[in-house]
């Protein structure tokens, strides 16, 4: 069956310096039915997209009001949550996997992607865009929601169009290739500080099977940037490259006392362990003032100098790690999405640190306003009344639960009290 094409609309494009283009679309409406917890998709159509072709440096996603007073406003999150937006171009083959080529992905943090000057996404008219979304209503009422993305496009008529470098994506996933790519966290895992790093920590999380958070270098290249997406709980993720034969080169710091000589020197060296070099941790900054307990997060990005070499046969790896002392932490995710550009150039990682601390993407959002440890105006599910219930004992399992729904009536549309 055809995915249905996602209708949008979009603002006047907003002209940038150099020649860019900022272009706001809203797809949808999407009908977010209550308690809606499921993973769909939209055809996005070339009305729905730059109409010529042209290049894309920086995309913004959002979810908002389709329609209504607050037509265009993100909803609160504590009502609605943005669980999982990927956008896929059919029209190319993905770099780590069987699938179309994923090339933006975005969840509740909405980080947002942008490269450095003079790299860019090659965007045609003729490639066919799908989006997979998952959003979840919390409440008890119907949505239309609008997914928004913004992007800084530059036209092929542009002169700015001239001399950039286009760049693909790498996703790198710690469960690259599931169709659901999650992993559990339990509270006390890990080890002492806390900590959990899937798939270091887990005991034989790919069942024998090759390790789904390679990835095996096929062309030379340069990587360009990435960030990290984790759920709720998750402290960072990190982005790592071994080579066959390589081994450190860095500065030698010969200064056998600790002076700010020999300090400075080794805040210069790269992080290398055999033939093993640690290229970027992407950590989550929460804005929740209780710690990694919501989705109030942002997570921190490379810098527009980062320019990674990577040559052919190289292997990229990536973990995620989550905390362990406050919950557990089901369904956790660990992904980056690496972009590369094809040809040489950058910094050999092996002589030149590359993993300097990130930035993040953006600020606090005001739809995550709402923290926990105060009234909400969400039911207390401690006083809700009981539905029903077939039989005892309730079972639960595998995350889902098939005998009730939010829109009938009542003792139907009521959860049972366990």
């Amino acid at each position: 069956m055809a995915a249905p094409a996602a209708q949008a609309d979009h603002g006047p494009a907003k002209r940038l310096a150099d020649g860019v283009e900022r272009i706001t679309y809203d797809v949808g409406p999407l009908d977010v039915d209550p308690g809606q917890n499921r993973i769909a998709y939209r055809t996005i159509s070339g009305a729905d997209r730059p109409s010529e072709n042209g290049w894309i440096v920086r995309m913004r996603p959002d979810l908002v009001w389709a329609s209504g007073p607050r037509k265009g406003k993100a909803p609160r999150s504590d009502h609605v949550m943005f669980h999982h937006g990927v956008f896929l171009n059919l029209s190319r083959q993905d770099a780590t996997s069987g699938f179309p080529e994923r090339f933006m992905g975005t969840g509740e943090e909405k980080t947002i992607m942008q490269f450095p000057e003079g790299y860019a996404y090659r965007y045609n008219t003729s490639d066919v865009w799908w989006l997979n979304h998952m959003i979840h209503n919390l409440t008890a009422e119907p949505m239309k929601l609008d997914i928004q993305y913004t992007v800084d496009f530059i036209p092929d008529s542009s002169p700015a169009a001239a001399g950039i470098t286009g760049v693909r994506p790498i996703w790198m996933d710690v469960e690259n290739g599931s169709n659901y790519p999650v992993f559990d966290v339990h509270r006390g895992s890990g080890g002492k500080d806390g900590k959990f790093t899937y798939p270091r920590d887990a005991s034989d999380p790919y069942h024998g099977g090759p390790a789904k958070n390679q990835w095996t270098v096929d062309r030379d290249g340069v990587l360009v940037s990435t960030a990290g997406h984790v759920h709720t709980g998750g402290l960072y993720t990190d982005l790592s490259l071994s080579r066959p034969g390589a081994s450190y080169a860095g500065p030698r710091c010969k200064t056998k006392h600790r002076t700010a000589a020999r300090r400075a020197c080794w805040e210069k060296a790269p992080r290398v362990k055999g033939n093993h070099v640690h290229l970027f941790r992407s950590n989550a900054k929460y804005y929740e003032p209780a710690g990694p307990v919501s989705w109030d997060v942002s997570m921190k990005g490379t810098r527009p100098d980062w320019l990674v070499q990577v040559h052919k046969g190289d292997t990229l790896s990536t973990q995620a790690t989550y905390e362990t002392k406050l919950g557990s932490w089901y369904e956790s995710m660990g992904i980056m999405v690496v972009y590369m550009a094809d040809g040489t150039g950058g910094r050999d990682p092996y002589k030149t640190k590359v993993d300097y601390p990130g930035q993040v993407t953006h600020g606090h959002l005001p739809e995550n306003n709402v923290h926990g440890g105060r009234a909400t105006d969400l039911p207390d599910p401690r006083k809700l009344r009981s539905g029903t219930s077939n039989g005892d004992p309730f079972l639960i399992s595998g995350f889902s639960y098939g005998a009730g729904d939010y829109r009938s009536p009542g003792a139907e549309g009521r959860p049972p009290v366990v």
